[in-house]
């Protein structure tokens, strides 16, 4: 039975398949969603868009500077930058190493977030309210009582665990939570809203249909993680927001 079974399951995909694949074109198509020429159009138009990228102004003085401090035996004058070395383990974010690429005459950032922090007397839990406050800020709900009784913001003494920041929506409605181990410091002050984006983008869609409660590609969800990260951390957005909710009488 064991050697039946992926049997059985290759010829009924084989059969079913590409009539679902049709149905999954036409329907969203019938609704307005990009047909599959256009989304592969748009796919050839960005990596077309990413294909110099490595020539570009940014990739080619970060990977000069990086050359510089590490010579060519670990990271070579041309091609592609090591994504090891660019202080972030998915080589999403470079602030890591602002030290080893500002320039010798270029400013500081002009503060130290983690010294601030600590200064203030932050603690895991008020780091993440504080972003919880940032999106109220915004008009958003209130993360529910149960976020706060069922998320693991710190370490537990008692067991391992993985402590990978991630954001969790059990239940496709309310039961959201944060699995993280938050320490006080300036990067995991950015993953906090960062996750709480995540809950965010899924509380608002708890009242779709099933089939489309979850982010329509993993990519937008990440993309409203750090763009509400980005909003926090600039600030601008937010102050404009209360001054329109004021202007507005909200």
């Amino acid at each position: 039975m064991k050697h039946l079974f992926p049997n059985v399951a290759a010829v009924v995909l084989a059969v079913a398949m590409p009539a679902y694949a049709q149905t999954s074109n036409t329907k969203p198509a019938a609704r307005g969603a990009p047909s599959a020429a256009e989304a592969k159009a748009f796919v050839d138009n960005a990596e077309r868009d990413l294909a110099n990228v490595s020539d570009s102004d940014l990739h080619c003085y970060v990977r000069a500077k990086l050359n510089e401090k590490y010579g060519d035996a670990v990271q070579s004058k041309t091609g592609p930058i090591r994504a090891d070395l660019l202080g972030n383990m998915w080589s999403q974010e470079w602030g890591n190493i602002y030290d080893v690429v500002v320039p010798k005459d270029g400013a500081g950032l002009g503060y130290d977030l983690t010294k601030q922090l600590e200064a203030k007397g932050y603690t895991p839990q008020s780091m993440v309210k504080t972003a919880e406050n940032f999106y109220i800020s915004l008009g958003f709900d209130p993360w529910p009582k149960t976020f706060w009784e069922r998320s693991m913001i710190v370490r537990p003494r008692d067991r391992e665990v993985q402590c990978h920041a991630s954001a969790w929506d059990i239940d496709n409605k309310d039961d959201i939570r944060l699995k993280a181990c938050i320490h006080v410091n300036a990067d995991d002050f950015f993953t906090v809203h960062h996750e709480l984006g995540h809950n965010l983008y899924q509380r608002a869609y708890k009242n779709q249909p099933f089939l489309f409660q979850n982010g329509a590609n993993d990519g937008f969800h990440e993309a409203i993680g750090d763009f509400r990260r980005a909003e926090r951390a600039d600030g601008r957005l937010s102050e404009a927001t209360r001054r329109d909710r004021c202007h507005s009488g909200k």
